[in-house]
């Protein structure tokens, strides 16, 4: 009888142990998420290109500008609610584009970064291009599909 009641306490503190493994690490959690309203692309330092609200910032610029035959690097950095810049630092937090018609350019992130990259115009021409900022696989911001020009 003490050894059945030895085993239901142990059984009881193993369920119990293996049930808090299983809860969510909440590390990520306790700080607050990028909620992203807009991004601001940089260029050498300087802002390069920007949207807001879905809104291109046409003074900065009116459509997204690639060299033809020319590598140009890039920094993205996201506007949140409150109007403030930031890169996010959550792990699960990722950056990318799409193109509608990606014989334009040649755009890839740099090697260890996750918010910057380069693009090099591959032929003349215009084409739409809409970035993402991601978690893990789906997009938590998006952009219009804005005009990437090269030239």
């Amino acid at each position: 009888m003490k050894t059945l009641k030895m085993l239901f306490i142990y059984s009881f503190l193993l369920i119990i142990f293996f049930n808090s493994c299983k809860e969510k690490n909440t590390l990520e959690d306790e700080h607050d998420h990028t909620e992203a309203i807009g991004l601001i692309i940089y260029h050498n330092g300087k802002p390069y290109f920007k949207v807001i609200n879905a809104q291109i910032d046409t003074s900065i610029a009116k459509e997204f500008l690639v060299p033809l035959n020319e590598d140009r690097y890039f920094e993205v950095k996201f506007i949140d609610t409150e109007g403030h810049e930031e890169v996010p630092s959550e792990s699960s937090k990722n950056f990318s584009w799409v193109l509608d018609d990606n014989t334009f350019v040649d755009a890839r992130l740099l090697p260890n970064e996750k918010f910057k990259f380069k693009m090099r115009g591959l032929k003349s021409g215009k084409t739409l291009i809409e970035f993402r900022l991601n978690h893990f696989d789906h997009p938590d911001f998006k952009t219009p599909k804005v005009p990437l020009v090269v030239k």
